[in-house]
């Protein structure tokens, strides 16, 4: 399969996607390249998506990359990157390059990056001024953020329902009590008409546990009906 290319970008938006098996031989994002063509502001929200096996072999970015000297505002919320594999100390799920001096920004939320070629980021940046913000998400190795999680691989592992054949569901607490870290076992809330089963339990009228963010399992775009 071959990566998705973004060039000419202003506003984009990627909903519940999963992006599986993609692959590149020679440059940068394995699945998804980011090359904002446009001098305008460019801003590409992923929400609700699954970045799984893809390839930058001989590049950066396993999962995804981000690079250019145009303006770049990147939001990933609710996303899973795993087993993703790049070149050696290149960035296995997200690579950012962005070289604008003003506008230039990456926003990782309530994401687990795991599995993927270490690190599992690679921002380019100076630390003291980074592109890439990570926040309330699962990062092998840890990232600095706040309420991130991941610095200890037995604690934090995400407990897929089974990654081997590429099902990364969470592991619901219930009832063998085996809950993934990614969800806060203490809160539930109504998760009123949930028609895609987000627990995988094979039930949408029950009760499903919080995330790491304190927050539902859900978010919405503004002016969107529900999306899972």
């Amino acid at each position: 399969a071959a990566r998705i290319c973004l060039n000419d970008l202003f506003t984009s938006f990627l909903t519940n996607c999963r992006f599986e098996s993609n692959a590149v031989q020679a440059g940068n994002g394995g699945c998804v390249l980011l090359q904002p063509g446009e001098p305008g502001v460019n801003l590409v929200y992923f929400q609700n998506c699954v970045f799984y096996d893809n390839k930058a072999s001989d590049g950066f970015g396993g999962g995804l990359a981000a690079e250019g000297a145009n303006k770049l505002g990147l939001w990933l919320t609710n996303c899973t990157f795993f087993g993703n594999l790049a070149a050696t100390e290149s960035g296995g799920g997200i690579y950012a390059n962005l070289m604008h001096t003003e506008y230039n920004t990456v926003f990782v939320e309530n994401s687990i990056l795991w599995g993927n070629t270490v690190p599992q980021i690679y921002d380019t940046a100076d630390p003291n001024r980074p592109h890439v913000f990570v926040t309330y998400s699962d990062v092998e190795g840890g990232y600095s953020g706040e309420g991130n999680i991941g610095e200890n691989s037995s604690l934090h592992e995400p407990r897929f329902r089974d990654s081997t054949n590429g099902n990364l569901r969470l592991r619901y607490c219930f009832p063998c009590g085996d809950c993934s870290p990614c969800l806060d076992a203490a809160r539930y809330t109504d998760v009123d008409g949930d028609v895609t089963d987000v627990n995988d339990v094979g039930g949408t009228t029950e009760q499903t546990p919080w995330d790491i963010g304190k927050g539902p399992r859900l978010v919405d775009f503004p002016g969107e009906t529900e999306v899972a």
